[in-house]
């Protein structure tokens, strides 16, 4: 008779591993389809918040938002794999409409909440029910989604609720004095949980143009205004918004090295970590690199210039006077340097000096604000970022003069110094290019 013989070590060890892979395709799969099942539900919220919406809601001009708000259902708001909310979004031409807000955190909803999410908004963007600012992270995914035409406001006044996208709370700070002694060099700094989207500080303000007293950069070319110190910015920056305002007028041409640099931004390992300068074809330099966006604001009006920049999809954008006119992809997965020399006026060569005629700027500059967080589109078309960001919720610096012709931080967190030939200038200046910590 034959002997029976059992299986080989060999033969055991290949049929585990066969298992093992048929397992693993099997997890890949289901994986893949609950992300698409949970995406789908998503995106089905969203049709029914939006038919919603559209059903309750009329064009009222002169209605309050939080009246908007009771009106709406909030059935389809409930998901275990992202948190859904009703939101505000400012209108062009004044005005608000409502938007469903959309975050995942993978704290909160799981990793598998985070893909869902950003998988929604790629189907979103692809219906183009998505218009401009999202953040697409590794850890949180956070963007808001029209409900009416963005052409069309439906309320004016506006809903003080103070709950971002992902849920975390705002507060708004009281109007206060600037302060006059420099802050500790180890204050902590409130560093916004990525993918927070800050609530408008300033729903409406005040009717311009108002006089204001303005940083005037003159023919002498050696001007500047610098904070004392360091900036205390929580760190290296994975995302940012710098903006400056500047007031119409003659600008030097670029003769050698920047040339006309209206804000520069060092490290003490880099001097050039970022850069505005070059107003007839402006150019942004970023750690070390130029990207020239052929913007001529060199053309005597006023603008109010704003950069953002997220190190997730590397998105450098540049908007004039809130509307984006640039973008390109830039240190993707990168950081900008932290705890940094802000310089209005004058490129650094060296930290926090180097200063030379060349590379003066001639004009006048109305205010400069840096934020460790990156605005949306609708936030920078709807005012200047310090309407949108305050010193709880990412706003680093926010330099203006006051009614003395000093410069201050609106935040009270640093101190600045004017130096070489800055003067102080007296213009008309509209609420669109700055607004007061009491939004006048």
């Amino acid at each position: 008779m034959q002997q029976a013989r059992g299986f080989t070590l060999i033969e055991v060890m290949v049929v585990v591993a066969i298992v093992a892979v048929l397992g693993a395709i099997a997890v890949f799969g289901y994986g893949i389809y609950t992300t698409r099942a949970r995406a789908a539900d998503i995106v089905e919220s969203f049709e029914a918040t939006r038919t919603g919406a559209v059903s309750v809601v009329v064009a009222d001009t002169s209605g309050n938002c939080e009246d908007v708000l009771k009106r709406l259902d909030r059935k389809n708001l409930s998901q275990n794999y992202a948190r859904l909310d009703y939101g505000f979004e400012a209108v062009a031409g004044g005005g608000y409409r409502p938007v469903l807000t959309v975050c995942a955190k993978a704290d909160k909803q799981g990793p598998i909440g985070v893909e869902a999410a950003r998988s929604a908004h790629d189907t979103l963007t692809k219906t183009g029910a998505i218009e401009k600012g999202a953040l697409l992270g590794e850890a949180v995914v956070s963007f808001a989604v029209g409900l009416t035409p963005p052409t069309q406001p439906i309320c004016r006044i506006p809903y003080g609720g103070s709950l971002t996208a992902c849920g975390d709370p705002v507060a708004v700070p009281k109007p206060s004095t600037p302060a006059t002694a420099q802050a500790p060099a180890q204050a902590a700094y409130p560093v916004p949980t990525p993918g927070v989207v800050a609530v408008p500080r300033c729903a409406t303000v005040a009717a311009g143009p108002v006089d204001r007293k303005v940083m005037a950069f003159g023919p002498a070319l050696t001007g500047n205004i610098m904070n004392n110190g360091d900036l205390n910015t929580g760190g290296d920056m994975r995302e940012f918004t710098a903006e400056v305002a500047i007031v119409g007028g003659t600008q030097v041409a670029a003769a050698a090295g920047h040339g006309a640099t209206i804000l520069s931004y060092a490290t003490k390992s880099q001097t050039n970590e970022f850069l505005i300068w070059n107003p007839t074809s402006l150019t942004i330099e970023f750690k070390n690199v130029d990207y020239d966006s052929h913007v001529n604001v060199n053309d005597g009006r006023n603008h109010r210039l704003t950069v953002t920049w997220q190190s997730a999809s590397g998105d450098l954008i540049l908007y004039d006077n809130g509307k984006e006119v640039w973008r390109a992809t830039v240190n993707k997965g990168g950081v900008l340097g932290g705890n940094g020399k802000l310089v209005l006026g004058q490129d650094q060569d060296s930290y926090g000096g180097g200063f030379g005629t060349n590379d003066a700027y001639q004009g006048k500059i109305i205010t400069a604000s840096l934020a460790s967080a990156a605005a949306t589109g609708a936030q920078v078309g709807g005012g200047p970022i310090q309407t949108a960001f305050n010193a709880q919720n990412g706003l680093i610096t926010n330099v203006v003069l006051d009614a003395n012709g000093q410069p201050v931080d609106t935040t009270q967190r640093h101190t600045y110094a004017a130096g070489g030939s800055m003067t102080v200038s007296t213009e008309k200046v509209d609420t669109g290019l700055y607004v007061t910590a009491d939004c006048k």
